[in-house]
């Protein structure tokens, strides 16, 4: 068959959306609205227990997870544009959220 162009309107009704939708947190993304007013950096705790069995592998993967949600309710802000996140982790397994300058 190999490519060809399409007509978008013509496929409707036939596309297959995969995937998950964009993460959302209405308070998360309240408070990144404010972060980007006032500069003020977030601490969000209580993302994830760590335990005498909690391995480093499994501590980084719970830290991407966490990054890259806040990344994405940061990027369904309209206001973010040309802004950067800067994410950091306490000992204490805090994420602190930051604009990157």
């Amino acid at each position: 068959m190999g490519v060809r162009k399409v007509n978008l309107s013509e496929l409707k009704g036939s596309l297959n959306k995969r995937g998950r939708g964009r993460y959302e947190d209405p308070e998360l993304k309240q408070l990144l609205t404010e972060m980007l007013e006032d500069g003020e950096p977030l601490v969000y705790d209580e993302l994830y227990t760590v335990t005498a069995k909690t391995t480093t592998k499994q501590v980084d993967n719970e830290q991407a997870k966490w990054r890259n949600r806040a990344v994405s309710v940061f990027e369904s802000i309209e206001a973010s544009e040309g802004h950067k996140l800067s994410i950091t982790w306490t000992d204490a397994h805090e994420m602190v959220i930051s604009l990157a300058h």
